[in-house]
């Protein structure tokens, strides 16, 4: 049987990074995961996972967060290494210190919210953009409304 193994690092302290993958690893009984994302680019109090807690905000520095996940890499716990909600900007930040370019960015992106610029950058830096399909129908589905998905994948405006 061939396994494939993802996660995404939300301690983003870079001395939390290796504890978070090896959490991870143990948690999924793995030697190593194919994909490690960086989930987000800000960081709350350690421990902190709930959406209602977005209050508990601290300073981030992604770039170490980003040479820590560049280890991870270098030591074979994680296959490929990307981030997750990265706007253009951010990205683009990442991209004038980084090592290793990210292999992926996951990010949300629906009819009513395409990310075009953000999608040709991505491209025009090699980097897949991963849209999670989950978004529209769990929290808006309104989105799979028959007007909306009546669009032709031909029409520009979907790209």
């Amino acid at each position: 049987m061939v396994s494939w193994g993802a996660s995404r690092c939300i301690d983003h302290a870079p001395e939390d990074v290796p504890e978070a993958m090896d959490r991870t690893l143990q948690d999924l009984q793995l030697d190593y995961v194919d994909l490690y994302l960086v989930h987000w680019p800000f960081r709350m109090e350690k421990g902190t996972i709930a959406a209602s807690e977005f209050q508990k905000f601290c300073p981030v520095d992604i770039c170490s967060t980003w040479k820590a996940m560049e280890k991870l890499y270098d030591s074979g716990k994680a296959h490929a290494i990307g981030v997750s909600n990265f706007s253009t900007k951010k990205l683009g930040d990442l991209l004038t210190y980084a090592h290793i370019t990210p292999v992926v960015n996951q990010v949300e992106c629906h009819s009513v919210w395409q990310q075009m610029h953000l999608r040709a950058f991505c491209e025009s830096k090699g980097i897949h953009l991963s849209v999670s399909q989950a978004t529209i129908c769990s929290y808006h589905p309104q989105w799979m409304a028959p007007e909306v998905l009546r669009i032709e994948p031909s029409d520009e405006k979907c790209l």
